[in-house]
């Protein structure tokens, strides 16, 4: 067990960064497409799937999941939330908005499985790092690979 959690500490890390540069980033572009439409809060411009509780002091990382999802293509991606992806080329595209959405999809099952102790994919962590390497920098983040 000890020699799971010691190989998954880096994946942990990368979780953790993504979600926080996530937050971020997601909120701040929120927020800004919130006051075009004459909103007062960020999470007001999010559909019924991937509202936000706004009593609770965070946002999950399934809310961000949910607002990168292919259905919010037109509704957020084009108009705001593309911005939070500032090293990402052709981020008006679809076929590029698929890949965030895949990525994404892939990233969240990585965090349940580390956050949860599931260390079924074992095999798979430089996979999983690489994929989460990539979303950070996307968002225009450099992380230097572990040694």
């Amino acid at each position: 067990m000890e020699k799971f959690i010691t190989r998954y500490s880096q994946t942990f890390i990368l979780i953790g960064q993504l979600e926080l540069i996530l937050r971020a980033r997601l909120i701040e572009t929120l927020s800004r497409y919130s006051l075009e439409k004459g909103y007062t809060e960020w999470h007001e411009v999010l559909d019924a799937k991937s509202a936000h509780d706004p009593s609770k002091p965070y946002v999950s990382f399934g809310v961000w999941r949910d607002v990168l999802s292919q259905r919010n293509f037109t509704k957020l991606w084009l108009p705001c939330t593309r911005y939070a992806f500032i090293d990402l080329a052709f981020a008006d595209s679809f076929k590029t908005y698929q890949k965030i959405d895949n990525r994404m999809y892939y990233a969240a099952g990585t965090r349940n499985r580390v956050c949860h102790f599931n260390f079924a994919n074992a095999r798979n962590v430089k996979h999983e790092e690489a994929n989460l390497r990539w979303l950070i920098g996307a968002l225009g983040r450099e992380i230097r690979p572990s040694t």
